[in-house]
């Protein structure tokens, strides 16, 4: 039941946000992590300073955590629908 509802709250995000595209992206290729360069340019951030490139991706995202595992910086799936449970 809790799934659905995320789920719903997920798709009432019109598919232009960038919270939107980003958890779409994600679902698309089947994965749970995502690193900020692999996600940045998808969703059209072509910095090449990482700083800079993380800053404008957490900012055009509107705030969700961002995380560090040895594949690098990025963002985990679960913190998106969470981030975008909380956000509508």
């Amino acid at each position: 039941m809790v799934d659905e509802k995320v789920e719903a709250r997920v798709e009432a995000l019109p598919e232009e946000t960038p919270l939107r595209q980003a958890i779409d992206l994600m679902r698309s290729k089947g994965v749970e992590f995502m690193t900020t360069p692999d996600m940045a340019p998808a969703l059209g951030i072509l910095e090449d300073d990482p700083v800079k490139r993380g800053k404008k991706l957490n900012e055009l995202l509107g705030g969700p955590p961002a995380h560090k595992t040895s594949q690098g910086r990025g963002y985990r799936l679960e913190d998106l629908l969470a981030f975008a449970k909380s956000d509508t």
